[in-house]
């Protein structure tokens, strides 16, 4: 999402005035929120790109002596000649690593980078605008301390560019020596490496797509400001790559142009009308054959993005994997790898316990796309004898563990163990003092079946056998049946 429009010229007036804004719309808290946000978004950012590096750097270092000591045992002139430069390369990327400032113009970042991420391009510019129409000292110095963590976050982001096309040119090189010798099975570390290291770099970039509620409350208010819509014009990173020609809009500017109507006569005269064996109907102008052309074209892009997104690649700096298939939970923060669940469990009343439900509430491990583990809690609730006696009770709390594992499509071989504590209590306080013989154990395995609801929500169904239903002292029904949610 883009929030500027191209121009340029000359906005030094803007700089110069100092003097608050009133059409900036922005109160003081709100301008401290924005730029805090910002601030601590990008040092995050930046910091976990700065690691990624860091550790990609050391990996490459490791695999590449590797390779080279396998190659050197058949060919030691082809290994001195692959590897050659690739310490003193690796050497100057971690060098870079080291300085926490930018030394790099905003064109030359643009130009080296294949991803421009314009929400990164709006904070750079907004703050620097707010640097120079701010009157409090305070809130000047907490925008330029934000604007140095988004340079901060571009460099790294460079750096990033420079080890990844550092990647791509050693890979070649590397598969064509290998390939002379039939060694390309050795390059799987290496090609596994590559390729998550760049999976989770383009994870950090998602980060940095969409802007949050309040920041995208504060830039829509800020663009209200046609000061800010003409700094934004001549001072954003697209500007300078893309500088509009002086006078745009104007009637001068237009001189010389062809208009929509020469163009469209010069196109009959030199195509005339496109012949009915060409098109499915009749006769057809050569705008709407034109027209149609392009529109297959757009189809078939999409259909090719289509597969290219279905394989796991979205992005064109993302390589697809050689060898293997990716684990897409690997480059993940471990908060986003977690899952939760609720599930009920409801059974009728006995000689023993009135009508139940259990309550389950869990946190999983994603170790995988298609396995995952966790833990959790359960609480039983009595609801009485009938509609008549309606009384709501504690009977019982109780311990989880659980393991999923994918079957087939949305078909999962779910299993656990669990002890639970089935005896009625009052308080929360008695849960301290619970005996220990009155806590029954369960081993489940069975199937679970797993229905997409919304986006990153499942409805959860699963029916399990517990193997130690007999064993307990009071022995209870093998088969269990669960309906559940999750995220």
């Amino acid at each position: 999402m883009c929030y500027f429009i191209v121009t340029r010229g000359n906005c030094q007036d803007i700089l110069t005035n100092t003097t608050k804004d009133s059409s900036l719309n922005l109160t003081p808290k709100q301008i401290e929120s924005y730029t805090t946000s910002i601030d601590k978004k990008a040092a995050s950012i930046s910091k976990q790109v700065e690691k990624a590096n860091t550790k990609a750097l050391k990996d490459l270092q490791q695999q590449e002596e590797k390779l080279q000591k396998k190659l050197a045992k058949v060919d030691s002139n082809l290994a001195k000649q692959v590897f050659a430069n690739s310490s003193d390369r690796l050497q100057q990327l971690t060098d870079k690593l080291q300085q926490k400032t930018s030394k790099f113009n905003q064109l030359q970042t643009l130009t080296s980078s294949k991803d421009y991420l314009p929400l990164v391009d709006t904070f750079a510019t907004s703050l620097k605008f707010l640097e120079g129409k701010l009157d409090a000292s305070g809130l000047t110095n907490q925008a330029t301390k934000a604007l140095s963590s988004v340079k901060g976050l571009e460099s790294q982001l460079q750096n990033a560019t420079e080890i990844k096309d550092y990647i791509q040119q050693q890979k070649q090189a590397i598969q064509a020596a290998f390939g002379q010798y039939n060694l390309g099975s050795s390059l799987q570390s290496f090609n596994k490496q590559a390729y998550y290291y760049q999976q989770q770099i383009q994870e950090y970039k998602q980060l940095l797509k969409n802007p949050d509620k309040l920041e995208k409350r504060a830039i829509a208010e800020l663009t209200k400001s046609a000061f800010f819509k003409d700094f934004m014009q001549h001072n954003s990173q697209l500007a300078s790559l893309f500088p509009m020609p002086q006078g745009y809009g104007t009637a001068q500017a237009l001189a010389g142009l062809q208009t929509r109507a020469s163009v469209n006569q010069i196109l009959q005269s030199r195509l005339g009308t496109i012949p009915s064996t060409i098109t499915s109907g009749g006769g057809q102008s050569p705008q709407s054959y034109l027209q149609q052309q392009i529109q297959q074209g757009q189809n078939q892009l999409n259909a090719l993005k289509e597969k290219i997104n279905k394989a796991g690649g979205s992005s064109s700096d993302l390589n697809m994997p050689d060898g293997f298939k990716p684990n897409t939970q690997k480059t993940k923060r471990f908060l986003d790898r977690l899952e939760y669940g609720l599930d009920v469990q409801t059974q009728k009343q006995n000689s023993l316990f009135p009508l139940t439900s259990d309550i389950g509430f869990s946190v999983g491990y994603k170790l995988n796309d298609n396995n995952s583990f966790g833990i959790g809690a359960s609480y039983k609730m009595g609801w009485g004898s009938g509609l008549d006696h309606i009384k709501l009770t504690n009977e019982g709390i109780g311990l989880r563990s659980y393991l999923d594992m994918k079957l087939k499509g949305s078909l999962f071989i779910s299993g656990g163990y669990e002890q639970n504590y089935q005896q009625r209590f009052g308080s929360i306080g008695e849960l301290y003092r619970l005996p220990q013989g009155n806590w029954r154990q369960s081993a489940l395995l069975g199937l679970s079946k797993k229905i997409p609801i919304v986006k990153n929500k499942t409805s959860k169904v699963q029916i399990l056998y517990d193997f130690l239903c007999k064993q307990n002292h009071l022995q209870t029904q093998p088969l269990v049946f669960r309906v559940g949610w999750g995220m």
